[in-house]
């Protein structure tokens, strides 16, 4: 760990760019972000800049153990998120998105405004009741 710690050290600025090439490339490839078409550039940019980093250390194991430290760490990252996710997914329900079985906007039928989903039904929608707390 030592040996790594010291590789790490006397990095210059093309190793660090090329480290930040392949972490920027390897999450979006990963994510996906600019949509489906842009994985396969971003995986292949993140190949060429891991290669190409491990290629400029001073010993190419070091360089390797790197990128595979990071790809662990993003893999537990993901996980850990996704995680959050699923538990934390029952107890907040709210969506932007207007979905047909879930629609949080009114919707015109028939050139009329229809009813909120709601107001549907009677008793769904309970209000406070208000009584006056008057001496006497």
């Amino acid at each position: 760990m030592a040996e790594l710690r010291q590789s790490l050290e006397v990095m210059g600025a093309v190793q660090w760019l090329l480290a930040a090439s392949f972490l920027a490339c390897y999450t979006l490839a990963v994510g996906g972000f600019f949509g489906p078409g842009s994985r396969g550039p971003a995986a292949l940019i993140s190949l060429v800049s891991a290669v190409a980093f491990s290629g400029q250390m001073a010993n190419w194991v070091h360089g390797f153990l790197l990128t595979a430290l990071a790809i662990i760490g993003i893999a537990v990252f993901i996980v850990a998120a996704w995680i959050l996710q699923k538990s934390f997914s029952g107890l907040f329900e709210y969506s932007l998105v207007a979905t047909p079985e879930r629609q949080h906007h009114r919707v015109v039928a028939a050139g009329r405004e229809a009813a909120p989903s709601w107001a549907s039904s009677p008793g769904s929608l309970q209000l406070p009741s208000v009584t006056e707390n008057t001496p006497g």
